[in-house]
């Protein structure tokens, strides 16, 4: 996808917030921050990565504590005003989606669904866009 057209995707045009990427991995999610192009900044600031807390049965994914991951997506989405997700699609290199691209969509679907203060985390009116990760250049953040 063009920026131009991920910008259109995410009503960026009308909407003055940011975007946050994501970046879903078995021990971590990493967070950035990207302000709206009018205020001028430009930089995408990488947040702290939220860790995955496990619960005392393994380290399997499903078995997470998915409750903190959404109260801290949910309060930088407040404090930052975002207006859409751009979430890393780990494909393989054989550009087939694998066993990582299942655990993105799996914690995408629980963050659909899941309810903080009345309101969806991901929706019709703050959108997801998945972004190929071989492609990304991950020493563009400050």
């Amino acid at each position: 996808v063009a920026p131009s057209r991920l910008a259109k995707l995410l009503k960026w045009n009308t909407n003055l917030g940011t975007i946050m990427g994501l970046e879903i991995t078995r021990s971590r999610i990493a967070v950035a921050i990207a302000p709206h192009p009018s205020k001028n900044s430009g930089h995408i600031h990488k947040l702290d990565p939220i860790p995955y807390l496990k619960q005392d049965c393994g380290d399997d994914f499903r078995n997470m504590k998915k409750e903190y991951i959404i109260r801290e997506l949910s309060r930088i989405v407040e404090s930052e005003k975002v207006c859409g997700f751009v979430v890393g699609w780990p494909l393989e290199p054989s550009s087939f989606p694998g066993s990582r691209c299942g655990q993105v969509l799996h914690l995408l679907d629980f963050l659909t669904e899941k309810r903080l203060g009345g309101r969806y985390l991901i929706s019709n009116s703050r959108p997801v866009v998945l972004w190929d990760e071989r492609i990304i250049t991950h020493n563009q953040f400050d």
